[in-house]
């Protein structure tokens, strides 16, 4: 399930048809708060959230997608869920993840405070969007 679809309760998507290719690579990063006691680093979210959320799914992604993958080792769920953004997609914007394609975990976890501009800045900048009087 895509967090940031944008639906209301009760809506359904509109379908939308692009011109998909199979992706090469994709490079993700998790977000650090949704990676509470995961213990085996990197090579525990590449292959027990990651492989197992794409493996033989054939997944559309775009870049900037956020996504919750839940943790699968031996065929069973188990585990939290980790919640991870689409940072690049290779060769295009829009492509499905495939079993051939390379899922690229490097860079550090995200922090939500790099995700939104706290209300306080905001609203400083509202001041100087006013018309001059």
């Amino acid at each position: 399930m895509l967090a940031n679809s944008a639906l209301s309760p009760g809506l359904a998507p509109t379908p939308q048809v692009f011109d998909s290719k199979y992706a090469r690579r994709i490079r993700v990063l998790p977000f650090r708060d949704t990676m509470n006691d995961i213990t085996g680093g990197r090579g525990n979210l590449l292959n027990g959230y990651l492989k197992p959320h794409f493996m033989s799914q054939y997944r559309p992604v775009r870049g900037g997608d956020t996504f919750l993958a839940r943790c699968v080792t031996h065929g069973r769920k188990h585990g939290g869920t980790v919640e991870f953004r689409v940072v690049e997609t290779d060769p295009v914007e829009y492509c499905i993840v495939g079993p051939n394609t390379d899922i690229i975990l490097e860079g550090y976890p995200i922090e939500r405070k790099d995700e939104a501009h706290p209300p306080d800045e905001v609203r400083s900048c509202e001041s100087l969007c006013e018309p001059n009087l």
